[in-house]
């Protein structure tokens, strides 16, 4: 804290401003931490979803206390006593039983009743961030369907070219002792780059090229953090916080930049080709006279950009190809690339981890076992169920979505319908879609219409508003994105310099120089109702009634659906 201001003066200002708290009432002292008004919503958030729907909507009609009160909401008598009965119960405690932070047993005990905790719940504290990172995998994660589709193996396959992901290589060799920016290259980046060289006849690194603005994935790299900027030179000291150094953008430019000169300096044999990209261009050892497939490139990403240098490969003659990357976006398009070049491509494998952990997937294994209309269809699919720049349904994992993929196979021709570059969506497509999104939100529904489901989920099974499908005109503005991403972006990944349409055109808004989703068209409920009242009726509406109370008509949302 000491060092915020000099470290991070933006951070300081707004936490010397009070920003990191908020207020609910009129009480000035009750200022609590964001996180602390997280906790206190849960109790209505956990509560019934109608009730807790409807207060909010009352909330928001109530006009704001204008008059300030400046004492705590606990500076009272009451409140006072209760915690001095706390203080006292834990002081005897730790008179009791000593300081529970030298406690060198192994037992987990609860401080107020002595009770020890079975090894089951010790465990699953131990071990709650394994578990939780498990558990996001298995949710999040399309391989493992995928990879049931082609052989397991572990050791590197012989192919004759190899494309790097760039980014992902230096998060991967970390600097050890190294001390500056040249010796992380000479002892670090240039003799991996010559191992993985010395068996194969072609090498291509490929790095990022982030936009400066107008990025659609703008919003995820804030989310990863923004690290210190720090100036790349060959005598520089390396930063200690290798992770936080590559973080920043500018940071990675100029990283990327520096060691794409270094591998130029390379003395390889005649019959050996090293590629590497270097913003924009590219640069070749020995010199290509004819680089027009692989530049100019405008790719942003070197997931779609590894694309273009695998089928330049193809077309130099490299029929068995190996990627490095650690992105399921890369296998997704990989399939999609074997699919499209099966002609003149023998393999194309995939590679993830280290030489103790190595997850090596047969792109065009899967892609036979497919066939050519999914193995088209796979990046729209990648993209509608989530991607880095299209949300995902709360709720659903892949493997769920992957399922109703398979239980509703006429979808697959509207993805097909996506998989091309639109100038707008196809007529049909939207219905189809909004089938296979009920599917995925409840397998034994009949409807066609994401509105009655919602509604039918909402009324009956009381599911909370973050489970619900979303509303049919969020749904339009999510399959925009879907097109935009897999037709437009990943759908023209192999080639090198591409046409795109504005992305304000397909579900993005511009704001300032970010692009942000535009989530509905719709307006929102407290500028559009003045009154929302429901009650559970089952049958006929009785005195009770809260409806028939206030001379209103029952709606969708009460129990008897509106039927009295």
């Amino acid at each position: 804290m000491t060092e915020l201001s000099d470290k991070h003066p933006d951070v300081a200002t707004k936490f010397q401003a009070g920003h990191f708290t908020a207020i609910k009432t009129a009480r000035r002292f009750s200022a609590m931490a964001l996180d602390q008004t997280h906790e206190q919503n849960n109790a209505c958030i956990k509560g019934p979803e109608v009730a807790r729907v409807i207060a909010e909507f009352e909330s928001s009609q109530k006009a704001e206390q204008t008059k300030a009160n400046f004492n705590h909401h606990e500076q009272t008598n009451t409140t006072q006593d209760k915690f001095l009965q706390d203080v006292k119960a834990l002081t005897l405690v730790m008179e009791e039983m000593g300081n529970p932070f030298e406690e060198e047993s192994a037992d987990l005990i609860v401080l107020h009743t002595k009770e020890i905790l079975c090894p089951d719940a010790v465990k699953s504290v131990q071990n709650v961030v394994k578990l939780g990172r498990e558990q996001f995998h298995s949710y999040a994660d399309l391989l493992t369907p995928l990879e049931q589709l082609a052989d397991k193996i572990t050791d590197a396959p012989h192919v004759t070219s190899i494309i790097l992901d760039g980014p992902a290589v230096v998060e991967m060799l970390k600097p050890g002792g190294s001390r500056a920016f040249q010796e992380y290259s000479t002892a670090v980046f240039i003799p991996y780059i010559e191992s993985q060289l010395e068996y194969r006849s072609r090498l291509d690194a490929v790095w990022d090229c982030e936009l400066k603005s107008g990025s659609l994935k703008a919003a995820v790299r804030c989310n990863h953090g923004k690290g210190i900027r720090r100036r790349v030179t060959a005598s520089g000291p390396l930063p200690s916080n290798w992770q936080n150094f590559i973080r920043n953008n500018d940071n990675k430019e100029e990283l990327f930049s520096f060691l794409s000169e270094q591998v130029m300096q390379l003395v390889v044999k005649e019959s050996k080709q090293l590629v590497v990209t270097d913003k924009k261009q590219v640069l070749t050892v020995p010199p290509r006279k004819d680089t027009a497939n692989l530049a100019p490139c405008n790719h942003e990403e070197a997931d779609t950009r590894m694309m273009v240098h695998a089928a330049d490969a193809l077309q130099c003659g490299h029929r068995r190809i190996l990627i490095r990357t650690v992105d399921t976006d890369v296998v997704i398009l990989a399939v999609a690339l074997a699919n499209e070049r099966s002609e003149v491509l023998d393999e194309i494998w995939l590679t993830f981890g280290t030489r103790k952990i190595r997850r090596c997937i047969a792109a065009h294994q899967i892609a036979n076992a497919l066939g050519p209309e999914k193995s088209r269809a796979l990046p729209v699919f990648h993209a509608i169920t989530g991607c880095d720049t299209v949300s995902a349904f709360a709720g659903h994992s892949k493997k769920a979505a992957w399922a109703t993929w398979n239980a509703f196979p006429e979808v697959t021709t509207a993805f097909l319908s996506l998989a091309s570059t639109l100038s707008e969506l196809p007529d049909g497509v939207l219905s189809t879609l909004e089938r296979f999104i009920v599917l995925l939100y409840d397998r034994t529904s009949t409807c066609c219409d994401v509105n009655v489901l919602r509604k039918n989920l909402f009324s009956r099974k009381s599911s909370s508003l973050e489970h619900l499908p979303p509303t049919r005109a969020a749904l339009e503005q999510h399959i925009k994105r879907t097109a935009y991403q897999a037709g437009h972006i990943w759908g023209q990944a192999a080639i090198a310099f591409v046409s795109l349409p504005s992305p304000c055109d397909w579900g993005w808004m511009k704001s300032g120089d970010e692009l942000k989703p535009i989530w509905t068209t719709l307006s929102e409920v407290s500028k559009s109702c003045h009154e929302l009242i429901s009650f559970g009726c089952r049958k006929h509406c009785g005195g009770k009634c809260r409806c028939k109370t206030a001379a209103l008509k029952c709606t969708g949302l009460c129990a008897c659906e509106s039927g009295c």
